[in-house]
């Protein structure tokens, strides 16, 4: 069976909270790889001003301020749609690379799911915790061969990365947590002194 073009795949929270971070995430995951995302890189930035005037009307909604929730709808409607118009940009970059494993590469770099002839692909990065291990972060790279690997933590939902050791190892791990933080975490595959690109995780509660 021929293999078909690997199909981007994002699935909005049904939370407004947790949408809004997962937008801030996306924008993210495109301005940390120009690599692949140059050609859109203009777009990103009248999203971030969309979804900072959603997150202001949801506050609102939050403060049961009259009339907020109506106001909040209309903003996220319009956020919604940039995010659809995002994922259809990042799907034409996928369609016109030179091959699939660079389509799917493209996809996961900005922290989308992939599908392959209706088969989800795994994650090339994963962060998770683990029962009995608390405040520790496990984070697992798929293994590249003579590869060496970077990782890097957000305490600040993105706005900012602090770099962890190094390794030649695949995985490693994060800890002396506090317990309910909120981080993410992205990881790249380093092979011949040329730097990958990086792969995010989802945001994980220690």
């Amino acid at each position: 069976m021929a293999v078909k073009r690997p199909i981007a795949v994002y699935k909005a929270p049904t939370k407004v909270e947790k949408f809004i971070f997962r937008v801030r995430a996306l924008i993210i995951n495109l301005l940390g790889n120009p690599g692949y995302f140059a050609a859109i890189v203009s777009v990103p930035a009248t999203v971030t001003t969309n979804v900072d005037t959603l997150e202001t009307k949801q506050a609102r909604v939050v403060a049961k301020i009259p009339g907020a929730g109506a106001l909040r709808n209309i903003a996220l409607l319009l956020v919604k749609t940039n995010v659809n118009d995002l994922v259809a940009a990042i799907q034409s970059l996928a369609d016109n690379s030179a091959n699939v494993e660079t389509a799917i590469a493209i996809i996961q770099a900005a922290g989308l799911g992939v599908k392959v002839n209706g088969v989800r692909v795994k994650a090339p990065f994963e962060a998770k915790c683990k029962k009995g291990f608390s405040g520790t972060a496990f984070l697992v790279m798929k293994k590249v061969h003579l590869a060496s690997y970077d990782f890097q933590v957000s305490y600040d939902k993105g706005a900012t990365w602090v770099p962890l050791p190094g390794s030649r190892a695949a995985k490693t791990q994060l800890d002396g947590l506090i317990l309910g933080a909120q981080l993410m975490f992205r990881a790249r595959a380093n092979v011949g002194g040329v730097a990958g690109a990086w792969m995010p995780s989802d945001l994980i509660i220690v």
